[in-house]
C-alpha cells in the first residue's frame, strides 16, 4: 500500500483510509514521509527519511552560558541543545528541566532541538550558582560565579 521514495512516502488508496488519506482517492499522492505515523486499528508504521531522520530519547545536552560569571539582580539568557545518540535534535516539545542552587531559571520545552532558559539572580545574592539541565535520562551541570558590584 506505501513504500519510501527518496523520503517520502507513496501511497496509491483505493477505498480505505491510510493515515492522512481519505477513502476513495484513486491516485498516487506523496507527503513528507513521518518518523510514525497510527494506521486505522491503531498499528504503527515507522518510516526512514534519510533527508530528517527520526530522532530518539534525549542522550546529550549541551549548555550554553556566554559568562562564566553574572552579578546579583541580574537576568541572563542560558542556551541548552538536547541531541539524541546519533547527534540529531530531539523532537520539538521535549520537556527540558532547568534548575539552580541560586536565583531561578524556567524550565521549558524545546524547539528545533534547542530551549533558551532565562536565568535571574536575585538583589545582593552572591556565591556559586550551579545550574542544573535534565531532559529524559541526559543531565548536564554547569558552575555561574555571582557576584554584587
Amino acid at each position: 500500500m506505501g513504500r519510501v521514495l527518496l523520503g517520502l512516502v507513496v501511497a496509491t488508496v483505493a477505498s480505505v483510509s491510510v493515515g492522512p488519506y481519505i477513502g476513495g482517492a484513486t491516485s498516487v499522492e506523496a507527503k513528507p514521509a513521518p518518523c510514525v505515523e497510527m494506521l486505522p486499528g491503531g498499528s504503527y508504521v515507522h518510516f526512514f527519511n534519510p533527508l530528517n531522520p527520526c530522532p530518539g530519547p534525549p542522550a546529550s545536552i549541551g549548555i550554553l552560558v556566554p559568562f562564566d560569571s553574572t552579578t546579583c539582580a541580574s537576568v541572563e539568557a542560558v542556551t541548552i541543545t538536547v541531541v539524541d545518540k546519533d547527534d540529531y535534535d530531539v523532537d520539538d516539545g521535549t520537556p527540558v528541566s532547568v534548575t539552580t542552587s541560586l536565583g531561578s531559571a524556567l524550565s521549558g520545552q524545546t524547539l528545533g532541538g534547542r530551549y533558551v532558559a532565562p536565568f535571574s539572580m536575585p538583589p545582593k545574592s552572591t556565591g556559586i550558582a550551579e545550574l542544573r539541565v535534565s531532559a529524559g535520562n541526559a543531565s548536564e551541570g554547569k558552575t555561574i560565579q555571582v557576584t554584587c558590584g
